[in-house]
């Protein structure tokens, strides 16, 4: 899976979402649908559980009920939240310029950043020169491409010309017309660590009978990447925006949970007649 970076990832995020054990189903004559929910845990992220629980529940004609005393399934539910470090990767392009006094100029490129380490096999399809380049290297205007000394970065070397032009700069067929050349451009796999947000929701669900017929423990899933003003280290070539939302966690569980109490009173209901 692969997040790519379009301002907002959204995301993609790298942590699965485990299901939980579903035990033999317990007879029940109580009436269907109604559903009672018992969170703990950080006061917000209880919240945002909610909010998103109950649409869940509407989703699957359940109803939320304010007592376990008249529920037909009693939900117990932790949120958990845990502060960590993971890494966004990128495919960096390093481009290094040598001028005729053998001064070296150096400039990076990141077009794409991913949660996921298979971006690094994916083909870079283009490279950003930085804005004010030519302008804060006023004694380069004229440069060689010795583009039969990159045979094995060919597809770079094209890539380049293209923004490399628009800034003005002249390409010429001769070294001895430039005022610097091309002397080596690769592609480097980059790791950037991110301060993150874990969230992970353990939950057990109960029948009237006090019948477990659900249950999930199996601690954090889903990994809400923070924005650029979080960046362990903010002096990077890439443009980052926020990755992930810890929501798609919850949704996932809420969903998840209706649909086996909504299945469980169905069969309960089947199986009182």
């Amino acid at each position: 899976m692969r997040a790519i970076l379009l301002c907002v990832v959204a995301c993609a995020v790298a942590a699965g979402c485990n299901r939980g054990h579903s035990a033999t189903p317990a007879v029940s004559s109580a009436q269907a649908g109604k559903v009672f929910l018992r969170a703990k845990g950080p006061d917000r992220e209880v919240q945002r559980f909610r909010k998103i629980w109950a649409i869940a529940l509407e989703d699957h004609d359940l109803t939320s009920v304010d007592t376990a005393d008249v529920a037909d399934a009693i939900v117990k539910a932790e949120v958990i939240q845990e502060e960590s470090t993971h890494d966004l990767y990128a495919p960096l392009v390093r481009v290094v310029l040598t001028s005729r006094k053998g001064e070296n100029f150096v400039f990076q490129s990141c077009t794409t950043v991913s949660t996921s380490q298979d971006v690094y096999e994916e083909p870079v399809t283009r490279i950003n020169l930085p804005s004010n380049w030519k302008k804060e290297h006023p004694a380069i205007s004229a440069l060689y491409i010795d583009q039969a000394g990159f045979k094995d970065s060919k597809n770079l070397v094209q890539l380049l010309i293209d923004p490399l032009q628009k800034q003005g700069y002249r390409l010429v067929s001769n070294l001895s017309e430039a005022d610097a050349q091309l002397s080596s451009i690769k592609v480097e796999r980059l790791a950037i660590p991110m301060r993150t947000v874990d969230r992970g929701v353990h939950y057990e669900v109960s029948d009237k009978s006090s019948r477990r017929f659900a249950y999930s423990d199996s601690g954090m899933g889903s990994i809400a990447y923070m924005g650029p003003r979080d960046l362990i280290d903010p002096h990077l070539p890439c443009s980052i925006s926020t990755f992930g939302d810890g929501g798609e966690r919850y949704w996932s569980e809420a969903t998840h949970i209706a649909k086996m109490i909504q299945e469980h009173l169905t069969q309960t209901t089947a199986k009182s007649k």
